[in-house]
């Protein structure tokens, strides 16, 4: 899991890039309860992280027989990240990789500390953990760097725009509700964001 933090908080001093050379390129629909809100379109460093980007572009497709599209984001922590990936039980809990279960971290070539966020990196149950679940950035996670995947970024204005209102939806944590700091239920969207339909781009060669 991603750990939360305080706006503000952690260390700016990593000398990494914070992207790569982007191959390939998918997208997703996405709904806020059961409203279209728009389409997220993702650019992949399949140079760089050839296995993490197929697991993830794989998951998109569909193409291994279960993948992201009908899943939830079950997880925002305001002006940080928003998290998703278990197309299993919509909770954390599930999720598994093209290859089952898990897969080791590829390596850590770029950071987290792109000013206003907008990457997308990989979630984990811990050191060499990754399954399905990801998370896309909303500003600076740079306390994630060396513990974290990041493979790909948002590519355009449009695409940010639905990230950022994703980002804004209302959860019980924001709403000032009596929970309790650790339940995880603090952080689910009222209003479920769903993942529609998921895909790979059709990238002109022109």
């Amino acid at each position: 899991q991603v750990p939360a933090r305080s706006p503000g908080m952690g260390n700016c001093g990593s000398n990494l890039p914070d992207g790569g050379e982007i191959v390939s390129k998918v997208y997703m629909d996405v709904s806020h309860g059961g409203q279209p809100i728009g389409q997220i379109r993702i650019g992949l460093y399949d140079k760089d992280l050839p296995k993490t980007c197929e697991n993830f572009r794989k998951l998109c497709t569909g193409e291994v027989g279960y993948g992201y599209a009908g899943s939830v984001f079950h997880r925002l922590e305001h002006h940080q990240f928003l998290q998703g990936g278990d197309f299993e039980q919509g909770t954390g809990k599930g999720g598994k990789s093209i290859w089952g279960g898990t897969f080791e971290d590829e390596g850590f070539p770029f950071s987290h500390n792109r000013r206003g966020g907008m990457q997308l990196s990989m979630a984990n149950k811990g050191k060499d953990k990754n399954s399905s679940h990801f998370f896309i950035t909303l500003d600076r996670m740079n306390r994630l760097n060396g513990k974290h995947v990041v493979f790909g970024e948002i590519l355009d204005q449009e695409s940010i725009s639905v990230v950022q209102y994703m980002g804004s939806v209302p959860t019980p944590a924001m709403h000032g509700e009596a929970v309790d700091m650790m339940d995880p239920k603090r952080c689910v969207p009222v209003q479920p964001l769903k993942i529609e339909r998921s895909g790979l781009m059709q990238v002109s060669n022109a």
